[in-house]
């Protein structure tokens, strides 16, 4: 079946690959062309909290939101990473507190305990209708005790 061979890359070919998909994803000024390979190296291992720390600051909100989601299973392993990934509750992107509502229940600590509050809080008052809905949903997961306790005051919205 020499068509078999052919579709599965050897490991210098994947390693290739990772590399020229690491070279658009830190360098091409289009962001779409930075999301499509960095969707490509989801897939794959080749994003490491080294290079989660590099692209948490990048100008797009896409990007540092899924270096949010793509970092949170290497927290346990970088607890400095816990710490810069804390520090994007202060990004005023709403697709960037979003993905920071979705992952913070699985970080370790009480310093992200207490930063899912104060983001949860902020969420049931920001007047974007998406994160508000996360916001309420959560809320809502807390107060039927399946999650993390609920803010102090949730009427102010």
């Amino acid at each position: 079946m020499p068509w078999l061979c052919l579709a599965i890359p050897s490991p210098a070919q994947a390693a290739e690959a990772s590399a020229h998909l690491l070279r658009v994803f830190n360098t091409d000024p289009v962001e779409q062309n930075r999301l499509d390979a960095l969707a490509q190296l989801e897939k794959g291992t080749a994003i490491d909290s080294k290079q989660i720390t590099r692209s948490i600051c990048d100008t797009s909100p896409a990007i540092r939101a899924a270096m949010i989601r793509m970092g949170t299973p290497l927290v346990a392993q970088d607890p400095d990473l816990e710490s810069k990934l804390l520090a994007l509750a202060h990004d005023p992107q709403p697709k960037v507190q979003m993905q920071l509502l979705k992952s913070l229940p699985a970080f370790p600590s009480p310093k992200a305990a207490e930063t899912l509050h104060k983001l949860l809080q902020k969420g049931l008052q920001s007047p974007d209708k998406a994160l508000r809905a996360l916001a309420e949903s959560i809320y809502q997961t807390a107060q039927n005790g399946t999650s993390a306790q609920p803010p102090a005051n949730p009427s102010k919205r």
